[in-house]
C-alpha cells in the first residue's frame, strides 16, 4: 500500500472510491473526491477536474484487506473502541 497523494483527473465522470478493474496488478482507493473548476495556463479558460486523494494496494494486499477473517477482526475492534469510549 502506498501513502496518499493527490490526483487532479480530467476524466468526464465521477471516479469510484474504489477502482478494481482499470489495472491487472494494482487496486486504487479514493477519499475526499470533489469537482474544481480551474483555468487554462495557455488558453485562460476554464476547465473542471476531480481531484481527491488516491493511494494504491497490489491485488494481493487487497485481497487480504478484503478478507472475511480480516473483516471480522476490524469489527471487534471498532466494537472495542466503542466501548473504551463510552467508559
Amino acid at each position: 500500500m502506498t501513502n496518499w497523494h493527490l490526483v487532479h483527473d480530467s476524466r468526464e465522470g465521477r471516479p469510484p472510491e474504489v477502482e478494481t478493474g482499470s489495472s491487472q496488478t494494482t487496486v486504487y482507493e479514493r477519499r475526499n473526491i470533489r469537482q474544481e473548476t480551474a483555468d487554462d495556463p495557455m488558453t485562460g479558460e476554464p476547465y473542471t477536474q476531480w481531484v481527491y486523494e488516491q493511494r494504491e494496494y497490489s491485488r494481493a494486499e487487497y485481497a487480504e484487506m478484503t478478507s472475511p477473517a480480516i473483516q471480522g477482526i476490524q469489527q471487534t475492534l471498532s466494537a472495542l473502541e466503542l466501548s473504551v469510549a463510552m467508559l
